[in-house]
């Protein structure tokens, strides 16, 4: 009997141990469940925000760069050129590190930037505001028309607004995997009470931070917070701490792209940061109250929904920086110049002989600001050039030695230009860009070449000539010298001329250099005929000097073909 009672105990045992285990391996599956589908639906969310401001970038071609390259001028210029850029690349991120590279390439001043990143902070919030709409219901849909639209369509600016709205599709589609994710947690009591612990300022405030430099978007911590709050997880108390944690957070990525730039790039950098934590210093005394005017600007006839929710989150986020903004623009040059004190530059190095001063390889990436890297490096290129060739003439016509020989250094100057150019822009064009890139990509490598070219025939027909002539015992004509140096003078002309266009492309003064083109054509048939009527009077120095005449102006004549071909190809 006794043996019987042991086993019937034993066999109890076993079936409790064995429900126990069922219930905790049930329990662990269903965790492993809710992170692989919320982690899921997160990379979906950060892929979708990805292409969607890839699509974006692309379909708005070099609109963007020239914003923030024009609409710079004042701090309020500069506000609005954030505000705007941000709203359309949809991360204060990228175009905090944008302006660091601007910056870091010399194409913006760090009090410059100021206003474009106040106003990034506010272009940021939209991307919040859109995902409170329930749209999630339609994510499918419009993954279809974003995808049939990039398939069908023959033009690039379609593709690429396609490309946009899939990548928007498949935002909304990653926070409705993540929404029904935490649809279990709901009563999961361990979880409600963590949460609860968020509402408690400085908890949150530092989970916000932490979670939003990890995965550099505070528009998808902020989607996180909206698809929580949802389903009934977070208050508005708790979600206010977290997301001012988040704008801190956001900082995050130009601080990391800062770290290898520039003491000027860094300024950008660590004054992106002073904002957010400004912000974030003064609310934190007044989030009750804070919390309060939210919710007053969220007003609903129906305040106990979970609806309402997601709203005031967005406008939580939005009010935060608006208010910044507010309160910080009027004071930009103050706290920049106090900025700049704060952070002195740093003695500068003694500079290489031959040194890039334009090009970033982190820009290669990004197609409209890397070309304009390109373009002004293509421009020092040229003063070398320009250099080479203004120098050039007084050895035949004043038989001056000085500065000849920075000839041969300048030739080597720009041989390295040619080179390091050419490999950027090429890189460039290798990326999926589009025609318009691609086509201003062949525009600066063509220039290059034909620069060189100029600089080919400086150093290798007329240096050797000139060094041989200096030592001769032959002159020019009086008449000869003065039409070589009036069509040396033209030619300079001309090539400034050419790279104004260059640098920026202006229609109306093509047709005035297509006939400034023709008469330097005219003019160099017009001096080899003077110079024949000198040869046939007799007059001594211009028989002796006839040679050597006439190869100056072939010479320069070559030069003045390849300056037409830096014209032709604006056009």
């Amino acid at each position: 009997m006794s043996f019987l009672v042991k086993k019937k105990r034993t066999n109890t045992y076993k079936q409790y141990y064995k429900a126990i285990r069922f219930i905790t391996l049930q329990a662990m599956i269903s965790w492993i469940k809710i992170l692989v589908f919320f982690v899921g639906g997160l990379a979906l969310f950060l892929y979708g925000m990805e292409i969607m401001s890839d699509g974006l970038v692309k379909a708005s071609g070099t609109r963007i760069r020239k914003i923030l390259n024009t609409f710079t001028k004042n701090r309020f210029a500069a506000f609005l050129t954030g505000v705007l850029s941000t709203t359309v690349i949809q991360s204060s991120s990228a175009v905090s590190v944008m302006a660091i590279s601007l910056v870091e390439a010399n194409l913006l001043r760090y009090k410059q930037t100021f206003g474009i990143l106040l106003g990034a902070g506010i272009g940021t919030t939209i991307t919040a505001q859109i995902i409170a709409f329930k749209i999630t219901d339609y994510s499918l849909l419009i993954i279809a028309i974003g995808f049939f639209i990039r398939i069908i369509s023959n033009k690039e600016a379609l593709k690429f607004a396609g490309s946009a709205i899939l990548g928007f599709g498949l935002l909304f589609y990653g926070l409705h995997i993540m929404s029904d994710a935490m649809t279990p947690l709901r009563t999961n009591e361990q979880f409600i009470n963590i949460l609860l612990q968020l509402e408690n300022p400085l908890l949150g405030i530092l989970a916000g931070l932490i979670f939003t430099a990890l995965i550099q978007s505070s528009s998808a911590f902020i989607g996180i917070l909206i698809v929580l709050s949802s389903q009934g997880l977070l208050s508005l108390d708790a979600a206010v701490p977290l997301l001012l944690g988040s704008n801190i957070g956001t900082s995050a990525t130009a601080i990391l792209a800062s770290l290898k730039a520039g003491y000027e790039a860094k300024r950008v950098a660590i004054t992106f940061f002073l904002i957010k934590l400004t912000g974030v210093l003064i609310i934190i005394w007044w989030i009750p109250s804070y919390t309060d005017l939210v919710k007053y600007f969220s007003a609903s006839n129906d305040a106990t929904t979970l609806n309402l929710l997601p709203r005031q989150i967005a406008n939580a986020h939005t009010l935060f920086n608006i208010g910044v903004s507010v309160l910080l623009l009027p004071f930009s040059r103050t706290i920049t110049n106090a900025i700049v004190k704060l952070m002195p530059p740093r003695k500068k190095l003694k500079e290489k002989p031959i040194e890039l001063k334009y090009l970033k390889k982190k820009m290669i990436d990004q197609p409209a600001i890397g070309l304009v890297l390109a373009k002004k490096e293509t421009l020092q290129m040229a003063s070398h050039v320009r250099e080479m060739l203004m120098t050039i003439l007084p050895p035949f016509t004043e038989k001056k030695k000085q500065d000849i020989y920075s000839i041969e250094e300048n030739e080597q100057i720009v041989d390295f230009y040619r080179v390091k150019i050419g490999k950027y822009v090429t890189k460039i064009s290798q990326r999926n860009i589009g025609e318009e890139f691609i086509d201003e990509s062949f525009k600066i490598v063509y220039v290059v070449s034909e620069l060189e070219e100029i600089a080919d025939v400086i150093y290798n027909s007329l240096l050797d000539r000139a060094l041989i002539w200096i030592n001769s015992e032959k002159y020019f004509s009086e008449a000869g010298k003065n039409e070589l140096t009036e069509y040396h003078i033209q030619i300079l002309k001309h090539f400034d001329n050419a790279l104004k266009l260059f640098k920026d492309f202006n229609s109306k003064s093509v047709s005035k250099l297509k006939s400034e083109n023709k008469l330097l054509r005219n003019l160099s048939i017009e001096l080899k005929q003077k110079h024949f009527i000198r040869l046939s009077q007799n007059i001594p120095e211009s028989v002796s000097s006839s040679e050597r005449h006439m190869e100056i102006i072939g010479n320069l004549r070559s030069i003045h073909a390849h300056i037409s071909n830096i014209i032709r190809i604006m056009y």
